[in-house]
């Protein structure tokens, strides 16, 4: 497929602003759960990774959220 020099410069550009949207997403689905005490085992298995990867990369994240 073919894309016009000014479409890659778009899509370029959009990536990073819906990573951003996406993480910030997750921290804020993460900071609920936590508030309705959903355990870090049932995070990081909705994430696809154990509980102490998801609580070591989002615990502090959400402490200052």
């Amino acid at each position: 497929m073919y894309f016009a020099p000014r479409g890659i410069a778009d899509l370029a550009a959009s990536e990073p602003a819906e990573q951003t949207r996406s993480e910030q997403q997750i921290v804020e689905a993460i900071t609920t759960a936590r508030a309705n005490n959903v355990s870090w085992q049932r995070i990081g298995e909705l994430l696809g990774t154990s509980a102490q990867a998801a609580q070591q990369r989002y615990a502090s994240v959400i402490e200052a959220a």
